[in-house]
């Protein structure tokens, strides 16, 4: 099994600073003054469905530190 480099973890915490702003951005309904919305899905804009999928944010910044601990845990014995 490949083990994940300190690059491909800076690059996984990257993508997930974007999920966060995008969550943070989109996940409203007052988006009066923010945003016009391009495509509407019933009363709501799209972006406020696809704002729900970068709410993996915070599961990709716990996966990478619990990779790293478990790969420190077992290098320091």
């Amino acid at each position: 099994m490949k083990e994940l480099t300190k690059d491909e973890s800076k690059i996984l915490k990257g993508i997930a600073i974007l999920f966060m702003i995008g969550l943070h951005l989109y996940n409203t309904l007052d988006y009066e003054n923010l945003y016009q919305p391009l495509l509407y899905i019933g009363d709501k804009p799209l972006i406020y469905y696809i704002s729900f999928l970068f709410d993996a944010c915070v599961s990709i910044y716990c996966f990478c530190s619990g990779y790293c601990n478990v790969f420190k845990t077992i290098d320091s014995y």
